[in-house]
């Protein structure tokens, strides 16, 4: 490794060290390929040249004489047989030198024996250039091998990198949400008088016959309304809650744009019962109380200064030992709760706009 990478300290030197090494290992993989497939065409080029079989030469033409057809000619030859006109072997006898046929002969030996030095040269070439590739081979196995052990060191630092990354959008995103949440506004009912009176000898007595109650901001940022669901009702019995309401089908008054619930400003709203309770006229009777509630339930959808949209639900019921409104039900009637805009239906009350074209 260079000494000029010294220069190079933390995170990015040893990055740049990694590509740098990848960058060479891959050319010398390409270099020791390419001189591989180089040495293979040239040995067998060479191979193919000298191993080229040699031109026949001209040599004595051997004529065979074709039998005799005669009866006698055959019996002459047989009864000949083992004389020296036709003799049991022929004794070839080396030409004289100098002449002709010895030369041929001669230079049809030094062919041959060139032709066979020749073939022992090419077989040992191809041995030498069998070891050559089967060592380059070994070098490309070695430089992959080592390349794949790079790639998969590159691969595990990446996972790393994506897992550290991810780990820390997550923590960005909890801690977004933590300032949130402490940032938001929190809107809430509170009864400040409950429009009804229980007399001393058991009756209720609707003397104001307005409750009022106030919208309350506990968060640290405003809230802007925008729909508020009230529902008075007297209901039967003194166990059972009512049914609850759907956010998305039972839909309440839409608010002014500018309504606004800031921070330690709480707004005062009142609601006529004589109006708006549903039944008013059956708590007018004598020791009505023992045998019906009344009820107050509802919700409000506000949106704060980071556009996430929040609805509240609420449910009171009156007790008329206390003359106060109480909460009560679960969290089917009691919530706190985000919605997506999308979600909300158009309230049936108010007509869509159309969106303006450009």
């Amino acid at each position: 490794m260079p000494s000029d990478w010294r220069i190079f300290s933390g995170d990015g030197g040893m990055r740049l060290q990694r590509l740098w090494r990848r960058w060479l290992i891959a050319y010398w993989a390409q270099a020791a390929g390419f001189i591989s497939v180089l040495v293979a065409v040239l040995v067998c080029s060479f191979i193919w040249a000298i191993s080229y079989p040699p031109l026949p030469s001209g040599g004595p033409v051997v004529e065979h004489n074709q039998p005799e057809a005669s009866t006698e000619r055959q019996e002459s030859n047989a009864s000949q047989r083992g004389t020296e006109q036709n003799p049991f072997a022929i004794k070839i006898l080396p030409p004289a030198k100098g002449t002709p046929e010895a030369e041929r002969n001669e230079k049809e030996s030094h062919e041959k024996a060139a032709n066979e030095r020749g073939v022992a040269i090419a077989t040992w070439g191809l041995i030498y250039a069998t070891l050559a590739l089967f060592a380059a081979a070994i070098v490309q196995i070695c430089l992959f091998y080592w390349q794949l052990r790079l790639i998969g060191r590159t691969v595990k630092d990446g996972a790393k990198a994506a897992n550290a990354a991810l780990e820390n959008a997550e923590a960005a995103k909890k801690q977004a949400d933590a300032i949130i949440k402490s940032e938001r506004p929190y809107v809430f009912l509170k009864n400040t008088n409950p429009g009804v009176h229980w007399t001393p000898d058991g009756q209720l007595e609707f003397a104001d016959r307005r409750m009022k109650f106030r919208l309350i901001n506990c968060g640290k940022t405003p809230a802007l309304l925008h729909e508020f669901m009230e529902k008075y009702v007297v209901l039967e019995g003194t166990v059972d809650p009512p049914a609850p309401l759907d956010p998305l089908k039972d839909r309440g008054r839409l608010l002014p744009d500018n309504q606004v619930s800031a921070p330690g400003l709480p707004q005062k709203w009142a609601t006529n019962l004589s109006t708006k309770l549903d039944g008013f006229e059956k708590m007018l009777a004598t020791d009505a109380w023992k045998i019906r509630r009344m009820i107050f339930q509802g919700f409000i959808r506000y949106s704060d200064p980071f556009d996430i949209h929040h609805i509240m639900g609420f449910l009171f019921v009156f007790v008329p030992q206390g003359n106060v409104w109480v909460p009560f039900g679960d969290e089917k009637y009691n919530y706190s709760r985000i919605e997506r805009p999308e979600d909300i239906p158009p309230h049936p009350g108010y007509p869509k706009q159309d969106k303006k074209q450009s």
